[in-house]
């Protein structure tokens, strides 16, 4: 008898972008120059005010549009997703791009592993000129040890991601009611039903533009972080790693809470987040007992002492 071939797995590129029409064409040439092409290209346009179908409209059969009234990136991604056609979900933000290479790499991975549910690389993180600031990886490459590591923070930047598109059932789709770390929490919620891996090798550029969680200053952020936290605590398959991994979790979300209120100006908070980050993680970052000491007024009797000194010479 014939052995069956196995068909290869179609990838399906999602794609939200809202008032990102400077940037969109180079995310999208970024994803058809991949030396294995993708199925099909969706752009989910959330509202966008600027010049975006115009470009889309340019690309004729080789992209799909989408129109929605802004409801955030979690709603386009859902879009999009709904609207795939392909065994695989490779995620693109429209101001960011991929390396040559990306799908070679991450295809083989789920056509070998017919078990894996995602897959996500190495990234650059890179300035609006596009100019390459810092690399972001991790050491794990076991999905027991991946998973303890991004429960603790979100360690994926989103186009580095593909999923396999059956897991959306299973663990569901992004939480439209989450403003930060819809993202994080989806990849969760996919590890804990499926094996995760991830290629060290960095295959995604990821523009960073300076207006993140403490950035942009606002609280509400840090409420969405601290609900990822509680009800994602019990996902890891150890009790160590749940251990490990949500106290490391809360040690970094007290840590950049103490910065949010340093920026406030708000000492007394920013000391009070800072210790309990430093109780349920003594060891995650040495710079925080600097902000700590640095943060504390010095004693009285210090003052005294120096006048006194001052004073015999």
């Amino acid at each position: 008898m014939r052995r069956m071939e196995k068909i290869p797995l179609r990838v399906s590129v999602v794609i939200p972008t809202y008032n990102r029409a400077g940037y969109l064409s180079a995310a999208i040439d970024s994803a058809l120059s991949q030396s294995v092409p993708p199925h099909e290209i969706i752009v989910v346009d959330d509202g966008s005010e600027d010049d975006t179908p115009q470009v889309c409209a340019r690309y004729g059969d080789l992209v799909t549009y989408i129109h929605q009234e802004n409801a955030g990136p979690s709603s386009a991604r859902n879009n999009g997703i709904e609207q795939a056609t392909g065994e695989l979900v490779a995620f693109l933000d429209s101001d960011d791009l991929w390396l040559p290479g990306k799908l070679e790499r991450q295809v083989p991975l789920f056509e070998a592993d017919e078990s894996l549910g995602l897959c996500a690389t190495a990234h650059y993180r890179c300035d609006e000129s596009g100019k390459v600031v810092g690399l972001h990886s991790i050491c794990p490459t076991k999905p027991a040890g991946i998973l303890r590591e991004i429960i603790a923070r979100n360690l994926f930047c989103t186009p580095s991601v593909m999923v396999r598109r059956e897991c959306f059932r299973h663990a569901g789709m992004f939480d439209v009611g989450l403003k930060f770390g819809e993202d994080w929490d989806m990849w969760l919620r996919v590890l804990s039903l499926y094996p995760g891996a991830f290629i060290p090798e960095p295959f995604c550029n990821c523009l960073c533009l300076g207006a993140g969680l403490t950035g942009s200053l606002n609280y509400r952020n840090f409420i969405d972080w601290k609900g990822i936290i509680g009800r994602n605590r019990t996902r890891a398959p150890t009790l160590y790693g749940r251990l490990i991994g949500c106290n490391r979790a809360m040690s970094w979300y007290y840590t950049n809470l103490a910065y949010y209120y340093r920026c406030k100006g708000t000492r007394r908070q920013g000391i009070a987040s800072l210790a309990f980050s430093l109780l349920y993680w003594p060891l995650f970052h040495w710079k925080r007992y600097y902000w700590l000491i640095s943060s504390v007024p010095a004693p009285p009797w210090n003052t005294l002492f120096k006048k006194v000194a001052g004073k015999r010479r």
